[in-house]
């Protein structure tokens, strides 16, 4: 299984990011009162649409799919949502898990994000439920979601310029539909994939 990048001049004429819950729900047979209970392991899901793709763009994506296709990832950005520029962010003490990373690297005394921007951490991307302010020595706690699958260690890169995750194909059948004139269209669907 290969994991792949995201060919960055194939850009969607349409996006959509969402996050699929792990909840369940729970209704009494006696008065149809409701109670959820939320679990970890949330995931993104993708759409991607492509329209009017010549015939060298619909090669290439067609490649792409047809590498998935055999069990492999594709790590794929927010198209829709700029990261920040800062480099060198880290995470800053041992064994961090659950919906809050501290982390270190940052511009002194500032808001470092915003809340709604993206990060990665591993190959997961993490959304911000808040905005997040650095310390006078440039340290920042994040409250993400969804909670972090694995534990994460000191010193580990943390990705916001161009904060991706990696996906898989969610469909049975993907490929394009053509148009006369070299035109092609695709639909395509993906869920966050993890090892």
């Amino acid at each position: 299984m290969a994991d792949i990048e995201w060919p960055e001049d194939l850009v969607p004429s349409r996006f959509g990011i969402k996050l699929r819950s792990n909840k369940k729900e729970f209704t009494s047979p006696f008065n149809g009162s409701t109670q959820d209970a939320y679990f970890p392991g949330s995931y993104w899901v993708l759409t991607l649409a492509f329209q009017n793709l010549d015939d060298d763009e619909s090669r290439e994506l067609e490649s792409v799919l047809h590498t998935l296709n055999t069990g492999g990832r594709v790590k794929i950005p927010d198209f829709g949502r700029l990261g920040v520029n800062h480099s060198g962010i880290k995470v800053l003490g041992n064994t961090q898990t659950g919906g809050a990373l501290i982390t270190q690297g940052w511009p002194v005394n500032a808001l470092v994000l915003k809340k709604g921007s993206y990060i990665s951490v591993g190959d997961e991307l993490k959304i911000l439920r808040q905005d997040a302010y650095s310390t006078e020595a440039g340290q920042a706690t994040l409250q993400v979601a969804p909670w972090l699958r694995g534990s994460y260690q000191s010193g580990q890169a943390i990705e916001v310029r161009r904060p991706c995750g990696y996906f898989k194909l969610d469909d049975q059948e993907v490929g394009p539909d053509r148009e006369a004139g070299d035109v092609n269209n695709f639909q395509l669907k993906m869920k966050e994939s993890f090892y």
